[in-house]
């Protein structure tokens, strides 16, 4: 006989045995058992594919079920026993048959899966398609004695902060249709609660509608964060708050200098509502090309908005002409010159658009001395000095030039 007469719970039916006789027709049939595995990841850059930095996560419930919907074994994602690496789970001693894998990510977090199949490597694709369900793979199926290594999951942390930076061109806080993104702005992302940065990236090409401006922090765990942006050169930042969430600027100075308000992201949440707004000082109707270019005498409607509102104790208020016939000065060949005071001391505060105080100069009324000093070595930006004498004071916006 060709059969086996070993029964699946491992032994064969009652054999009458007659005394004298041989029966050779009892036989043993062997199938070697298989091996289904092997990866779950973190997929940080949301491709799909497994790339060389991407860490595996421990943690997650993996079980087996076969065509009929019965869960065969389970198991639950840890270290390589042979490579110490994280994510790798592993089915042994399976029989042949119909399976598939149904995952089970850790709860309370916001991971959700990658796209499958993505990319021309089975060994490094993501295979869970929700097929036979949420977090399952399709079918397939486990050859005699087979090691099916290539059942892997990408699994990605579904909170994110975005969205836009854009260029306020009338000067009204919000966006406008006919006001167009910013490019290539860097943006950095805090923990509100450790004030460590964790990402920095910068605007660009929206990658799904092709708009300018577009900035995206995903893959974040849940918890508060805040962001800070690096103001471009000749920007500055517009009135936040103004208008609906979704047209506003974000950008209030409540985590410090060119930062948002705290926000927490929960689980499964994207926050596509941080948005950035920037004026230029061209749309102010101000030139600043040239070297040392005297912008205005009256520094009101250009910058009060960032030094009143980030030190106030400037005692610079938008409604004031910051104009004096007490005391004058130039700015000629990166020299502070007076040009008229009272004989009485003067005081010089130097800042930038952002009032931070950058420099202060005593300059003692003396015959003597010369009523002039030299301007640090700055970088090319406009900045505002202001002079006062008592109770009077001169405020004057300037470019400081590369030459």
């Amino acid at each position: 006989m060709v059969d086996s007469d070993v029964q699946s719970l491992g032994y064969t039916s009652t054999i009458f045995y007659i005394s004298q006789t041989n029966d050779l027709s009892v036989d043993l049939g062997l199938v070697p058992k298989g091996t289904i595995g092997d990866f779950v990841w973190n997929d940080q850059d949301l491709d799909g594919i497994q790339d060389k930095n991407e860490p595996g996560i421990n943690g997650f419930t993996i079980q087996l079920l076969n065509k009929n919907n019965v869960v065969v074994d389970q198991v639950i994602s840890s270290n390589n026993l042979n490579t110490g690496e994280a994510g790798w789970y592993e089915f042994q001693s399976v029989s042949p048959g119909e399976y598939y894998i149904k995952i089970f990510p850790i709860s309370n977090k916001g991971y959700k899966h990658s796209n499958p199949y993505a990319g021309k490597n089975d060994q490094l694709d993501s295979d869970i398609t929700d097929q036979n369900g949420s977090n399952t793979t399709a079918f397939f199926t486990l050859g005699i004695g087979a090691y099916l290594s290539s059942i892997d999951a990408g699994y990605f942390l579904n909170n994110a902060i975005g969205n836009y930076v854009w260029r306020d061109i009338n000067l009204n806080g919000m966006q406008d249709p006919n006001e167009t993104g910013v490019n290539g702005v860097v943006i950095s992302l805090y923990d509100a609660v450790s004030r460590n940065k964790i990402a920095e990236t910068v605007s660009k090409l929206n990658p799904y509608d092709g708009t300018n401006g577009f900035y995206y922090f995903n893959n974040l765990v849940a918890g508060s964060y805040y962001i800070q942006v690096s103001r471009p050169l000749l920007f500055y930042f517009t009135i936040p708050g103004v208008g609906s969430e979704d047209v506003d600027s974000d950008i209030d100075g409540s985590n410090g200098r060119w930062t948002s308000a705290t926000m927490y992201i929960s689980p499964n949440t994207n926050y596509l509502l941080c948005d950035v707004g920037l004026r230029n000082y061209s749309d102010e109707g101000f030139n600043a090309m040239a070297s040392d270019e005297l912008i205005g005498d009256d520094a009101n409607a250009l910058l009060m908005p960032s030094l009143t509102n980030n030190n106030p104790q400037h005692n610079i208020s938008k409604s004031e002409t910051m104009k004096s016939k007490v005391i004058d000065f130039n700015i000629v060949n990166k020299q502070i010159q007076i040009v008229n005071r009272p004989p009485l001391n003067a005081e010089f505060e130097l800042y930038d658009l952002t009032g931070r105080l950058i420099l202060r100069q005593s300059m003692p009324f003396d015959e003597n001395i010369p009523n002039f000093f030299d301007l640090p070595l700055l970088s090319p930006e406009i900045y505002i000095m202001v002079g006062r004498v008592g109770n009077e004071k001169c405020s004057k916006t300037f470019y400081y030039g590369n030459h």
